[in-house]
């Protein structure tokens, strides 16, 4: 999938990845983490791939972390940030 492509390149990139989604608690990643810890351990960057019930992206963008959004979930709340990227 989609999701494993890319987390692969940023591997070959030399990029720790990981996820927090709790809808899939592990998969080839690992275990899924808890997004506030994530946030608060000072992650680079959040890239959403899924806008889906459950996921707390309002968290993400009361963040200061760079947010790389495939799926248009934050547009609205976020365009014209200099921090937000729509992909």
């Amino acid at each position: 999938c989609s999701s494993d492509l890319l987390a692969a390149r940023l591997r070959e990139g030399g990029a720790e990845v990981s996820y927090c989604d709790p809808l899939v608690p592990l998969c080839e990643l690992g275990e899924s983490r808890d997004l506030d810890a994530a946030l608060e351990d000072g992650v680079d960057v959040c890239v959403v791939l899924v806008d889906q019930d459950g996921v707390e992206l309002e968290t993400v963008a009361a963040s200061d972390v760079l947010v790389v959004d495939t799926r248009a979930a934050l547009r609205d709340r976020l365009l014209g940030d200099p921090r937000y990227v729509s992909a």
